[in-house]
């Protein structure tokens, strides 16, 4: 399955951090198994795998990037 991934700084600072009904939705998602935390290559990525959540960080801020996570092959895209 393929994910929406974000970088965990950028995400936190520029978008949790600033809404706190996005924060609350992030927690319930976290304790729900529905975000995964990744390094790759000395970074740390957040992996979405709630599509809702995903949609509405996405619309939350244009400037960040989202990224492809492979859960299958366990990399990003």
């Amino acid at each position: 399955m393929i994910y929406p991934a974000f970088e965990a700084g950028e995400l936190t600072g520029n978008i949790l951090l600033k809404d706190r009904n996005l924060m609350e939705l992030w927690k319930w998602a976290a304790d729900e198994g529905q975000i995964q935390a990744i390094k790759v290559r000395g970074k740390n990525y957040a992996v979405v795998k709630d599509p809702d959540l995903a949609a509405k960080i996405s619309a939350a801020s244009l400037a960040i990037k989202q990224y492809r996570y492979d859960d299958e092959k366990e990399q990003l895209l």
